[in-house]
């Protein structure tokens, strides 16, 4: 486990190099201690003008709330284009505090990874105000999510929302035909 001290000396140390395009954090146990680190790493001013690209914390299990609100506002580095979230245990808790966090129009967010966490039928819904923060969002994989065809109904609702999003990956085989079809009809009406 990672200190919440340590967390800001990692965070100060990736100041000086500010030309990495990826962080990735897998299974590292940071799920008390991640909010400190993103706290630490957005109020540094040169690190929101670097290059970084991709933000991967991956097979963690976050409980801590500041963890999804401070995500919300790294989210607004510039030049961050894909949050890789797999493999957490999230849910829609972490839409509604990440979503707070976002900017609308300012996040240029391309593309974000929720595959293998805990979205339900009951957590599709909450997708349509995140999508609609996220104006320059196209791609969301939500592979292995216990989602079901009720969900499924309520993700293309939200997915009307979204004017940019093109891609939403789901594990097909175990939907409704007509639901993907119709899925993919409002995706490519983006494109």
């Amino acid at each position: 486990m990672i200190s919440p001290d340590e967390c800001t000396v990692l965070a100060k140390a990736l100041e000086l190099v500010p030309y990495m395009r990826e962080i990735a954090f897998i299974d590292n146990n940071m799920y008390t201690t991640m909010g400190y680190f993103l706290y630490s790493i957005k109020t540094m001013n040169s690190f929101y003008s670097n290059n970084l690209e991709k933000f991967t914390i991956s097979n963690d299990n976050f409980k801590d709330v500041s963890f999804y609100k401070e995500l919300g506002k790294i989210s607004r580095i510039y030049s961050l284009k894909e949050i890789d979230l797999s493999a957490n245990f999230l849910n829609a808790l972490v839409l509604k505090y990440f979503s707070d966090g976002i900017m609308k129009d300012i996040s240029k967010l391309e593309a974000i990874n929720f595959s293998g966490n805990d979205f339900d039928y009951s957590d599709m819904e909450d997708f349509g105000p995140f999508f609609e923060k996220l104006t320059f969002l196209k791609k969301v994989d939500l592979t292995n999510n216990p989602i079901t065809n009720g969900g499924l109904k309520k993700l293309i609702e939200a997915v009307k929302i979204s004017k940019s999003l093109t891609s939403v990956e789901l594990d097909e085989d175990q939907y409704d035909g007509k639901l993907i079809s119709q899925l993919y009809e409002i995706l490519d009406q983006n494109k």
